[in-house]
């Protein structure tokens, strides 16, 4: 069974288990109306006539550091889930299982389909584990309020299935509140306190909790909202914005998706900062220092060259050779954070070797101010940065999705 802490609403989630290990697998979510397969990479050609339809799927594998994980999701509003899923195999090497949903009375249409992919990108996309492999968000929002709120059942089946498949799409709202925190009479944190403190991802996509509304705020990597074209410094301009009203409690009329499958006021999460105990946090929550006091496993993450490198930054050098080396670079802090990248893949931060952005974006956070607790978890692609040869400034994530082309 599968369990959300935040409601404590229970999903009973059964999985079929086959006589091989190369079988694909039924999964059912008891009432969700849907239906469900896990099926491993090599086993997607034994996918029978019934999958051959509409639907949603995820893409699953292991990410580097072995406390994350690697998804993307997708959606088939024409073609096959087998026929999308078998072209995923050809083209995209990360993945080791496949997830698909799909309509158990086959009665998703397209528009539908599209906007439950927005949904779930969402979820994933401020998940505290989880490194999406989306070049872009996805999505359709085209559908009424009404229409949304008919597909929101299906949310959380499909959160439980993906926690029972063992790729927890859990967000940082979820984890235990500290008891008997006394809340302060001001508040004067910011959205910038909230991503610093690992609550709130930059680019999530925030939505009014008030009913009728449906444009959504981008979150910024320096706490400010985008809307449209627009920028915004506070919660509350761009509440008004959207609202059309004089005043707006920004922190309560915003909601980040979470892994419970609801969407958690601001004003929640600007509590849990309260939980962040001051003072220097413990040694086995930090990530690997830049320097050379390292614990056996922070070391087994930092081998030789050779040995430990990005495969994707690899396949990324072979397609542009003249790029390599690279050199990528961060703001943090006022600090600017510069890196190279070799040919091989491999990271070099001062004298530090990483074998992948993320491991090296939340060593290089700790060597230059990180003040929170946790393990400074960042994605790596989404927070480095470096220039092409046109002479613009580009994430890493550009170079991700050349190297890995999405369908």
């Amino acid at each position: 069974m599968a369990a959300d802490t935040a409601d404590n609403t229970v999903h009973l989630v059964t999985f079929f288990v086959p006589g091989s290990a190369r079988d694909p697998m039924e999964v059912k979510v008891a009432h969700s109306g849907l239906r469900m397969v896990l099926a491993n990479r090599e086993s997607i050609g034994l996918l029978d006539e019934s999958w051959k339809v509409l639907g949603v799927y995820f893409l699953l594998g292991a990410a580097d550091d072995p406390d994350r994980y690697r998804a993307y999701v997708g959606e088939v509003g024409k073609s096959s889930l087998v026929a999308r899923v078998k072209q995923h195999a050809v083209q995209k090497e990360w993945w080791s299982r496949a997830l698909l949903i799909a309509s158990a009375s086959d009665d998703f249409n397209s528009a539908e389909i599209g906007w439950l992919e927005g949904r779930l990108y969402d979820v994933l996309n401020n998940a505290v584990a989880c490194d999406v492999m989306n070049g872009n968000r996805p999505g359709d929002e085209s559908l009424s309020v009404r229409e949304r709120g008919v597909l929101e059942r299906y949310v959380q089946p499909i959160i439980a299935a993906l926690r029972a498949c063992g790729t927890p799409p859990d967000t940082a709202d979820q984890k235990p509140v500290a008891k008997g925190r006394r809340k302060p009479a001001r508040y004067s944190e910011t959205v910038a306190d909230l991503i610093e403190a690992g609550l709130l991802k930059a680019e999530t996509k925030l939505v009014p909790l008030r009913k009728g509304l449906t444009e959504t705020a981008t979150v910024l990597p320096d706490g400010r909202l985008q809307i449209g074209n627009v920028i915004h410094d506070t919660l509350s301009g761009a509440a008004k914005a959207v609202a059309q009203t004089m005043s707006e409690p920004g922190w309560d009329f915003w909601g980040a998706p979470s892994g419970s499958g609801r969407f958690v006021p601001l004003s929640e999460l600007r509590g849990r900062l309260r939980d962040i105990a001051p003072g220097a946090p413990s040694e086995k929550d930090e990530p690997p220092e830049l320097g050379p006091d390292r614990s056996a496993r922070d070391k087994a993450a930092h081998q030789p060259v050779n040995e430990h490198r990005d495969p994707v930054l690899a396949q990324a050098a072979r397609s542009r050779p003249s790029l390599f080396p690279l050199t990528i670079y961060a703001s943090y802090l006022g600090h600017r954070v510069e890196g190279v990248v070799d040919p091989d893949g491999t990271i070099h931060i001062g004298d530090e070797t990483f074998r992948s952005p993320s491991l090296a974006a939340s060593a290089a956070r700790k060597a230059h101010g990180y003040s929170g607790s946790g393990k400074a978890a960042t994605n790596g692609w989404a927070w480095w940065r470096y220039v092409d040869h046109d002479g613009r400034e580009k994430r890493l994530d550009a170079l991700r999705h050349e190297a890995i082309p999405q369908a």
